[in-house]
Formats: structure tokens, C-alpha cells, sequence
């Protein structure tokens, strides 16, 4: 039996083991945060540096032995060989490991190449697309956490600015080679994330005038006035 693990982490935690969702009746908060932090930190990382990452505010020793049972629980659920365990480190096999931020910047990558080579499959920059759901771990939070809360924190914007930056440039090229359908669909979820992207607006007006979509392209940018008014 293949050994896997499935997490989407844009948006709402959902973290999956052999088809088996792994819900907070299952694994903790901190045992979810760790899975997080793990994914997105390829490599080893110190149990030390772990416990303090997650429990910083109990004694070292404490924060250790909370550190090992959260271990031994998510071994049952996560499976014993994606768990890279040794006395003084931890890592998570990312070969085993399906990443939806890893895949979205996969994605947005392949649809770089087709626009570059002037046929873009829709259907696959539309599911790229779609794995955005929202923000980083969106609604997430670990109680006595700080130092995960502010690495979440920055993590979340940089995944965030990545994704408004990327969406931008390639809504840039889509126009550039006349590639309509591909723009829209980029142009849409740009604003949609961030609807005072005025920059990002202005390309969607002109996406859809020259689609021949008018009287959406007026709409869009009565909307686009208005948003950014109250800006």
C-alpha cells in the first residue's frame, strides 16, 4: 500500500491521509500546525526548535515531552513512514506529500510556457486556479503558539503576494499574446483576491472590452470605481 499524504493549506486546513480525512477529532491543533510548518519547511528540523515553536511557553523539558506525544498520535494517522523521526530531528518525506500550493505554483508555472508557446489548455489553468481557495491555513489558529502564529503569519502574506504577483504578470503576457480566454480567467481571480488591485482591474476592463463583452467591461468598471472610492 502507497503511503501519502494530501494537504491544502490555501484556504481552510484540510489534511488527508489515504483518502481519510484527518479532522480535529483525529489529530490536534498543534498536531495540524505541525504538519504545516513540516510541509512547508522541507528538510530536519530539532526537536528543540519544534517544541519552541509550538510550545514556547512551558519549560523546554515539557515542551519536549508534549513535542513526542503529538509525534506518537500523528504516526497513527499520518503513517509511521512519512514521519522522518530520529532522537534529535524531525522532517516530513516530502515524497509522500501532495502540496496544493506546490501544485498551484506548478501550475501557474506550465501556463507561463503555454502562453510563451501560444496555446493554453483552459480546462488546467482553470483547476490551477481553483486551488486557491483563500489565504494560508485561512482561519487557523494554535492557542499559546506565538512563534508559529507569527511564522503563519508571514507565511500566509508571502504565499499571498506570490500569488497576486504571479496572477498579475501573467494576465500581463495573456494580453501581450493576445491570449483573451487565458487573461480573463487570470484577470478574475487577481481581482477576486484583491479587488483593489487597481492595476489588476484596469487589465480585466480591457480583457473584456476587447472580448467584445462591452456592457461587462462598463459593469466592471462602474465596480472598479466604486471599490476604489471607498478605498
Amino acid at each position: 500500500m502507497s503511503r501519502s499524504l494530501q494537504m491544502a493549506i490555501l484556504g481552510t486546513p484540510q489534511i488527508q491521509s489515504q483518502n481519510k480525512q484527518l479532522t480535529a477529532e483525529l489529530i490536534s491543533a498543534k498536531g495540524q500546525a505541525l504538519l504545516i510548518f513540516l510541509a512547508l519547511n522541507p528538510g530536519h528540523h530539532s526537536r528543540s526548535a519544534l517544541a519552541g515553536l509550538l510550545w514556547g511557553d512551558l519549560p523546554e523539558e515539557s515542551a519536549r515531552a508534549n513535542l513526542r506525544l503529538t509525534l506518537s498520535r500523528l504516526r497513527n494517522h499520518v503513517l509511521e513512514a512519512l514521519l522522518l523521526i530520529s532522537r534529535p530531528e524531525v522532517a516530513l518525506d516530502s515524497a509522500g506529500v501532495t502540496l496544493d500550493c506546490q501544485t498551484f505554483r506548478a501550475g501557474l508555472q506550465e501556463a507561463q510556457k503555454q502562453l510563451a508557446d501560444g496555446s493554453v489548455d483552459l480546462d488546467a489553468l482553470s483547476n490551477t486556479l481553483a486551488l486557491y481557495r483563500g489565504e494560508c491555513a485561512a482561519g487557523f489558529t494554535v492557542l499559546n503558539a506565538p512563534e508559529f502564529e507569527s511564522w503563519l503569519l508571514s507565511s500566509r502574506e508571502a504565499e499571498r503576494q506570490f500569488a497576486l504577483r504571479s496572477l498579475f504578470d501573467l494576465t500581463r503576457m495573456a494580453i501581450e499574446r493576445q491570449a483573451a480566454e487565458a487573461g480573463l480567467l487570470l484577470a478574475r481571480k487577481l481581482v477576486a483576491l484583491e479587488p483593489w488591485h487597481e492595476e489588476g482591474q484596469y487589465q480585466l476592463i480591457y480583457l473584456l472590452a476587447v472580448s467584445g463583452q462591452r456592457s461587462a467591461a462598463l459593469a466592471q468598471f462602474e465596480r472598479c470605481r466604486e471599490q476604489l472610492a471607498v478605498e
